[in-house]
């Protein structure tokens, strides 16, 4: 933002549009690669930060078990559905960041801990890092700036397809947990 000459601290909510951010309407007059371009965009460098911060987490516990490829599509695809969930929510709210991307993956994450591909240590690690994220994550959704619908969209999206990882690859990704962790 910072490069084209965009206030990176505090953007307007045209600022946040002409670069792509998500919003219903915009959505519903073919806009569609708004969807994912938005999960691209953020406000401020602390907001950066806290994604970042997420998604290195997710990286750390993901991207061993499941290869680089998948997990740049879990994201993506994670991103796209939180977009909806976004859209489908809120009516007139532009809705930028990388966090309903991160929580798929930790819905991802959690399917994982749920059906037992984890070990017993990584599932409690799993359990309580989960549940002070989206506790954390819920708590100050009560903000006006936080899109806990993007969020909620992300961690059932990755949720459904950690899954799917899980009954297509169950015992290959359990060998692979217990190389990695």
């Amino acid at each position: 933002m910072i490069f084209i000459g965009l206030d990176f601290v505090s953007p307007t909510i045209k600022e946040l549009l002409d670069i792509g951010g998500n919003r219903r309407q915009e959505i519903l007059n073919g806009e569609y690669w708004r969807l994912l371009s938005s999960n691209f965009i953020h406000i401020g460098v602390f907001h950066l930060f806290q994604n970042l911060l997420g998604l290195v987490l997710s990286i750390v516990f993901l991207e061993k078990l499941i290869g680089y490829m998948k997990f740049i599509l879990v994201y993506i695809v994670c991103g796209i559905f939180a977009s909806l969930a976004s859209i489908y929510w809120h009516e007139d709210v532009v809705s930028v960041g990388a966090s309903g991307a991160i929580f798929g993956l930790f819905g991802v994450m959690l399917a994982f801990a749920v059906f037992k591909i984890f070990s017993d240590y990584m599932r409690k690690f799993v359990g309580i890092f989960l549940g002070l994220v989206m506790g954390l994550s819920l708590l100050f959704g009560m903000v006006k700036s936080v899109d806990n619908a993007a969020h909620i969209g992300g961690l059932i999206s990755g949720f459904v397809i950690g899954a799917i990882f899980v009954f297509a690859n169950k015992e290959q990704l359990r060998i692979k947990e217990k190389k990695e962790f």
